[in-house]
């Protein structure tokens, strides 16, 4: 059984919700195609902003550089200022990118919110 790291960052508001239901999909899939998924929290999201004045800490990418992915779930603030995301999801865009470990998979960017 193949095993993949997934660095996870939960966000906020709604965030947590969809990652949490993201894992169980996860696993679910993992069941069917021989896969084992290994998860590992970093609570970088409103919190640790008005804690630290930054989303996440300075050696961020260090620290998910030997991840296998990153399962990132809606992180926003409502007290600033932010771009509205009020597009439905099936309007929004999904891009793919190639592995940075060149180790056969590929990335999956698909923002989607309720």
């Amino acid at each position: 059984m193949r095993v993949l790291a997934i660095a996870v960052i939960p966000g906020d508001g709604i965030g947590p919700d969809v990652v949490r239901a993201a894992r169980r999909v996860l696993a679910c899939a993992g069941e069917k195609h021989r896969l084992r998924f290994e998860f590992k929290e970093f609570d970088w999201g409103a919190e640790h902003f008005f804690a630290h004045g930054k989303m996440m800490p300075p050696n961020a990418l260090e620290l998910l550089q030997p991840f296998d992915a990153i399962l990132l779930g809606m992180g926003r603030i409502s007290s600033c200022a932010a771009v509205p995301n009020r597009l439905p999801a099936d309007r929004r865009s999904a891009r793919r990118l190639p592995s940075p470990h060149n180790r056969g998979l590929e990335l999956l960017f698909l923002t989607v919110s309720k």
